[in-house]
């Protein structure tokens, strides 16, 4: 499964919208639709306070600094 789409499926889970998700984790409504999309990769402070606040495990989330890909587990 997409990176993506799985941060996209736990938002909606936990009740949050684009904007009031990208208020807690400190990014743009914009930017959450990118991260969502897989057009734009969060950066890895990012991507764990949203793994925490979603309670996503961290395994699930790898990040390949030299590539910046994601990789899920």
């Amino acid at each position: 499964m997409r990176q993506g789409l799985l941060l996209k499926m736990k938002r909606i889970e936990k009740g949050y919208n684009q904007e009031s998700f990208g208020a807690i984790i400190g990014v743009t409504r914009q930017s959450v639709s990118f991260y969502e999309r897989d057009k734009l990769i969060p950066r890895p402070e990012k991507m764990k306070k949203s793994a925490k606040f979603l309670i996503l495990q961290s395994r699930n989330f790898s990040f390949q600094k030299k590539t910046r890909s994601i990789i899920l587990t």
